[in-house]
């Protein structure tokens, strides 16, 4: 059984216990690689084994061991010399363990590194590490008389969805394997002339001692004191037949249909690439397939298996020139088919149409492995795309694909694509029935590259998640855009001048993921004196992620920010963070409302959030929040990733099984959505600041807290009693702009509903003064820029126009690039160094004129500019230097998450049934 090699930066961990090699090398250069060694409560760990392991990046072999133990405060020292000619080739990959001294058992593990090149790993040294529980995994395979079978293995962590263990570079008879005890894992081996199988092992956390796990033999088992599970493999397997009809209504013949089997891997994944068990698996038997065209009746061979297997069935068909397409799952026991057999009546009954083109799976022939079928099929193709709407390309990328077919025949599953850096569009395609949607999309991708400021590594890429329903994907006509942002947060309606950005990490625990952290919580921040990594008080992200412990991770700008509570960024990379470039503030009669809106389109691999929105403090002299009355919150809009409203709470209603219901990626916090979409009452204590009460009002700092589940698409109003300048107690009769103090453009927004654009809606704006409105669930705006005694000119969004009018002028605005006029703003009159614009929401098509354009003359008057306004201020040296700090480690993480995340390819050459 063969396997793909894997990439320059792989993850193998060592197969037994470490074994310690010499190293007689012809010495070049002399690597140092020092530091500490603490357990999760930052305890020192004595005589823990530092083990490095030295691969060639040709054929990924192992060159040899080196080792050290740790003193008795946890440091340790160890040089390594690398011949002047290896320098390119040799990578370091690090495992710390520390042992029982009786038992020699792991009582705690380093996290899973991969191999690093030598400028990386070099950059590790000085690194405190922090270890987890241990837990072993012994696993071994046997045939069906009980004899040893030789076998590849595969360890995957349930959650994060990657293999932290794996041996495909010799087959084992055996494997000892040391993971982290708090996770689950997907135990999967590849034993040589037989099928695949699975364990899925959850109960670490067992105090029991358990027996008869898996498949029933008494050799599987768990000894919760020495935290040992043992697992015996039985491989034996059959290949009864499979047989059926696939039912269409209307259609009683086909032109053409085949059944792909295709093997899931553990956390219900499938490989597009390359997890298609051979074509014709009955030739292994001597027979063959068989299909019947005037009646849609097929007969295959499945193996079946005494250990976990689960198929997906992928039943493509074609009629005309339309494809059709269904899915089910199977799992044969050996126990029902032990003499071969045949299950009869596996009909497809729930058969769709495919979305997409025509397309082929190419799969290898199960009677001529040098041989391969082209099955023609139909697959819908995703497009990568920039925020400027060109297409990428030359990018790596790892994409998951998340379909719930419980409904149509399956199960939900996750299709897994890799995307070549040598393809000119950076795009991937997958077999989808028009019956359903996708779940969600998570893209990685990886822009790894040279120097300059226009570099890949300055343009790096945040991960994305993406849902695409029904309609969209039928309005994609088969090709469907995913637009990748870089890395940085940013505004919903602009973008945040680079010296405006703040970002930091933090040690995550109970203590530092609060709203005001102490200062021992922070790792490095935008503030620091000193962001040279180099530096004796300069602080290396790199050492941070790679160290092991708990980390948050904080961005924002001016007094908004967003802390997400322990970021996995190995499991996801770096999050995304998109919010207003400033508040909404409104009031009524002697109510303030502040509305923000924030959201990430990347995965969720932290526990929670926290953001943060800023007030001004009312008082005598400063008209603003009452922070002696009640401060009440609420999320009545949830949106999508292009910042349609999904859920309005006057609409749909609060009930958290309900959101749940129609968006699965709410359903795993339901209970919390709820709350959030009801009316909360702010508490101004700390430490009552939890999930059922989401809400902290910050006095000190003037700011409103919310803890969110995650960071998809929200907009939490903030409603309280205003405080006029004439007076300190209530007002009853204030209305108009409060001032938000947040450091943004916009100083006042107003948000009016569709109804009101509709019928034409009239204000007084000043200076930075805007109003916000939804045409089609997007939001817009018009703001105004400046103003003259006579003109006004006014800025446009969301894609930024600007445009100078003059008294009585009126213009249109094309808000969709559909060459319809979506929108019209007047200047009715400029008084008291306020614009009174009247917006109206139109349908106009833009005519066309085939007279030929005279540049000769211009008038400013006429003249309609792309973009946001202009302000141009100088970045501050410590932002940019933390910002080069932080790309360069960004990239380092996306391309091991990649990494880490591709999977080898799985071969079938051999069965014996």
């Amino acid at each position: 059984m063969g396997y793909k090699k894997r990439g320059r930066i792989g993850v193998i961990v060592l197969d037994f216990v470490v074994v310690i090699l010499s190293l007689n090398f012809v010495f070049g250069l002399n690597v140092e690689f020092n530091g500490s060694v603490k357990d999760v409560y930052g305890n020192p760990l004595n005589d823990s084994i530092v083990n490095i392991t030295v691969r060639n990046i040709q054929g990924w072999s192992v060159i040899g061991y080196n080792f050290t133990r740790t003193n008795a405060s946890g440091w340790f020292n160890l040089t390594l010399s690398v011949p002047d000619n290896q320098i390119m080739n040799w990578m370091f990959e690090p495992k710390i363990v520390y042992r029982n001294s009786t038992s020699g058992r792991a009582r705690y593990i380093s996290k899973s590194l991969p191999s690093f090149p030598i400028f990386m790993f070099r950059e590790l040294s000085g690194t405190t590490f922090y270890l987890f529980e241990a837990g072993t995994l012994n696993i071994s395979a046997v045939n069906s008389t009980g004899g040893p079978v030789v076998f590849n293995y595969q360890i995957k962590d349930t959650t994060l969805g990657y293999p932290v263990a794996e041996n495909f570079m010799s087959e084992v008879s055996s494997a000892l394997i040391e993971v982290q005890k708090d996770r689950n894992y997907s135990i999967m081996i590849y034993p040589r002339d037989s099928m695949p199988v699975t364990f899925e092992w959850n109960n670490f956390s067992s105090t029991n001692d358990l027996s008869g796990l898996g498949s029933g033999s008494s050799s599987n088992k768990y000894n919760a004191t020495t935290r040992v599970l043992s697992y015996r493999f039985n491989v034996t397997s059959s290949l009864p037949r499979v047989s059926g009809y696939i039912n269409y209504s209307g259609i009683s013949s086909w032109d053409y249909f085949k059944v792909v089997p295709y093997l899931l891997e553990g956390g219900n994944v499938i490989h597009a690439q390359y997890s298609a068990m051979p074509y014709n698996l009955s030739g292994f038997k001597g027979e063959s397939d068989f299909y019947d065209l005037s009646t849609g009746f097929f007969n295959i061979s499945i193996p079946a298996t005494v250990e976990t297997s689960t198929i997906i069935l992928f039943v493509t068909a074609k009629k005309g020139s339309s494809y059709y397409g269904g899915f089910r799952n199977i799992s044969l026991n050996y126990n029902n088919y032990a003499s071969g057999g045949e299950l009869s009546n596996f009909n497809f009954t729930q058969i769709s149409g495919l979305f997409g083109s025509p397309a082929n799976i190419s799969v290898r022939k199960a009677t001529n492995w040098s041989d391969s079928l082209n099955i023609e099929t139909a697959k819908q193709s995703f497009i990568l795309i920039n925020e400027s709407g060109s297409f990428l390309g030359n990018k790596s990328a790892h994409v998951e694909v998340k379909v719930d077919y419980s409904n149509y025949g399956a199960i939900e599953f996750t299709w897994v694509s890799e995307i070549d850096q040598t393809s000119s569009i950076s795009n991937f395609s997958i077999p989808l029935i028009n019956a359903s949607g996708v779940k969600e999309i998570s893209v990685f991708i990886n822009d790894a590259g040279g120097g300059g400021p226009n570099s890949p590594s300055r343009d790096q890429m945040a991960p994305r998640r993406i849902v695409f329903n029904v309609s969209q994907l039928v309005s994609s006509g088969g090709n469907a855009n995913i637009t990748m942002r870089k890395f940085s947060p940013k505004g919903i309606d602009s973008d945040i001048a680079l010296d405006r950005l703040y970002v930091g990490m933090y040690i995550s625990n109970s203590t530092c993921d609060v709203p005001n952290p102490p200062s021992a919580c922070i790792l490095g921040d935008s503030d620091m004196k000193s962001m040279d990594p180099n530096s004796s008080n300069g602080f290396n992200p790199m050492k941070a992620v790679m160290g092991g412990g708990k980390i948050s991770f904080r961005m924002g700008s001016g007094n908004i920010s967003v802390h997400y509570v322990n970021v996995d960024m190995l499991a996801s990379g770096p999050p995304e963070a998109l919010f207003d470039s400033s508040v909404s503030n409104t009031t009524f009669g002697g109510t303030l409302e502040q509305a923000l809106k924030f959201g990430s389109g990347g995965p969720k691999i932290y526990d929670y959030v926290l953001v943060s929105i800023p007030y001004t403090e009312g008082s005598s002299s400063q008209t603003g929040l009452n922070e002696s009355a009640d401060i009440n919150m609420t999320i009545p809009y949830l949106y999508d990733d292009d910042w349609r409203v999904i859920w309005n709470v006057s609409v749909h209603g609060r009930s958290g099984d309900a959101l749940g219901g129609n968006y699965s990626h709410y359903s795993s916090h339901k209970g919390e959505w709820e709350v959030l979409m009801n009316q909360n009452n702010c508490t101004k204590i700390v430490s009552s600041f939890n999930s059922t009460n989401p809400c902290y009002v910050d006095t000190t700092n003037n700011k409103v807290w919310i803890r969110l589940p995650h960071f998809s698409g929200t907009a939490p109003i903030i409603t309280g009693n205003v405080v006029s300048v004439s007076s300190s107690s209530s007002s009853s009769s204030s209305s108009g702009g409060g001032g938000g103090s947040t450091g943004s453009y916009w100083s006042v927004s107003y948000t009016i509903t569709e109804d009101q654009l509709s019928k034409g809606y009239t204000k007084n704006l000043a200076v930075k003064n805007r109003i916000r409105f939804f045409i089609n669930r997007v939001e817009h705006s018009v703001g105004v820029i400046s103003l003259s005694s006579s003109t006004v000119t006014i800025n446009v969004s969301s894609s930024p126009q600007q445009a100078i009018l003059s008294i009585g002028e009126e213009k249109k605005f094309d808000l969709t690039n559909d060459n319809v006029y979506d929108l019209s703003v007047k200047l009715n009159s400029i008084i008291n160094n306020s614009a009174n614009l009247t917006i109206r929401k139109i349908s106009e098509s833009i005519v066309t004129s085939t007279t030929p354009t005279t540049h000769a003359i211009e008038t400013q008057e006429e003249e309609v500019k792309k973009g946001p306004p202009e302000i141009t201020e100088k970045p501050s040296t410590n932002v940019w230097i933390w910002e080069v700090i932080i790309i360069l480690v960004i990239v380092l993480i996306i391309g091991i998450l990649i990494s880490l995340r591709k999977k080898s390819e799985p071969s079938f050459k051999s069965f014996s049934f």
